[in-house]
C-alpha cells in the first residue's frame, strides 16, 4: 500500500506516513451478521400417531405369543385349565405365568422405548418407519435417562382422558405432555442433520 499524499510505501498497519505525516484512515471493519438458524423441522403429529401404532403392535406381537406359549406349554396351568380340576387353587397355578408377565409387560416397553431412543438413530423402529428422531430441546441427542423419563412420563399423558397426547396437535413446538416434562421434541429425520454425540452424564 501507498500513501495517497506523498506516494511513498508505507506498511498496512501503519497509522502515519513515515514521510509527510499524513494520517491514514482505519480500516473499517465489515461485520457480516450470522444467519439466524434454522427452524427444528417439527414432526407431523399424523406420522407420531402411525409410528406410535407401529411401535405398539411389535412390543405387543411377542408378548402375546409368549403368554399364549407359556400357558400352552406349562403343565400346571393346562391342568388348571380343565374343568374337572375348575376348583384347583389358581395361585400357585398362576403365579409363574403371573411373574413372567408382570416383568415382560413391564420391562419390554420400557426398555425398547428407552433404549432405541437413546441409542444412535434415536428413534424406535416405528419412528424409523415414519422418519421421526427424539432429541432434547436444542435438536441434540437424549441420554437413557431422560429417554426414560419420557417413556414413563406417557403415563401422565394417557391418564388425562389423552388430553396430553393431543397437546402434540396444537403445542407450538408439536410436543406432547410427556415431551414436555422431559424436554424432549420429535422431529423430522430428514431435515434434521445434528450428529450423534455421546452423552456426558445421565440425564443430558
Amino acid at each position: 500500500m501507498y500513501c495517497p499524499k506523498c506516494g511513498v510505501q508505507r506498511a498496512d498497519e501503519a497509522v502515519y506516513c513515515t514521510r509527510c505525516g499524513q494520517h491514514f484512515a482505519s480500516p473499517v471493519e465489515i461485520v457480516v451478521p450470522r444467519p439466524a438458524p434454522a427452524p427444528l423441522p417439527y414432526a407431523d403429529p399424523g406420522r407420531r400417531v402411525a409410528a406410535f401404532i407401529v411401535d405398539w403392535l411389535i412390543v405387543l406381537t411377542p408378548v402375546i405369543a409368549l403368554s399364549i406359549a407359556y400357558a400352552v406349554l406349562s403343565p400346571d396351568v393346562a391342568e388348571a385349565a380343565t374343568l374337572e380340576n375348575f376348583d384347583i387353587d389358581y395361585s400357585e397355578s398362576y403365579s409363574g405365568l403371573a411373574a413372567f408377565l408382570l416383568v415382560l409387560g413391564f420391562a419390554g416397553p420400557w426398555l425398547y422405548f428407552a433404549g432405541f431412543e437413546s441409542s444412535k438413530r434415536r428413534a424406535t423402529p416405528g419412528k424409523m418407519l415414519l422418519g421421526l428422531v427424539v432429541t432434547n430441546e436444542d435438536g441434540g441427542h437424549i441420554g437413557f435417562g431422560r429417554a426414560t423419563a419420557r417413556y414413563f412420563a406417557k403415563a401422565i399423558s394417557a391418564s388425562l382422558v389423552l388430553i396430553g397426547y393431543l397437546m402434540a396437535f396444537w403445542s407450538d413446538r408439536r410436543q406432547a405432555l410427556h415431551d414436555v416434562f422431559a424436554r424432549t421434541l420429535v422431529l423430522e429425520a430428514s431435515a434434521h442433520t445434528t450428529p450423534f454425540k455421546e452423552p456426558a452424564n445421565v440425564l443430558p
